[in-house]
């Protein structure tokens, strides 16, 4: 796992992201173990199943591609929200176990 700074786990962006204004989240937690489990995860992610989360989605056949529109739709207090992005890039690490 990447170092955590004082600011909790947020860091300064790197890679294709370092000279733009934003920070990167990244947390690791193991979900689960073998090629089976590494599948459902990889695929769920592929269907932005991290949002579907009754107060949060995103359409499930959204691309998941560098330069692909999303849209994620949230219910903030009761009014529904639309933030559209761009994916700016993807990582994909080779198979589990890393």
């Amino acid at each position: 796992a990447p170092p955590n700074d004082a600011a909790g786990g947020w860091r300064p962006a790197d890679g294709p992201l370092a000279s733009m204004p934003y920070a990167r989240d990244a947390t690791f937690v193991e979900i689960g173990r073998g090629a089976g489990d590494y599948a459902r995860a990889k695929g769920m992610m592929r269907r932005w199943g991290h949002f579907q989360l009754g107060w949060s989605e995103v359409a499930p056949d959204t691309g998941v591609k560098e330069g692909d529109l999303v849209c994620v739709c949230a219910n903030v207090a009761g009014v529904w929200i639309r933030n559209p992005l761009r994916v700016v890039y993807a990582e994909e690490e080779a198979g589990p176990g890393r």
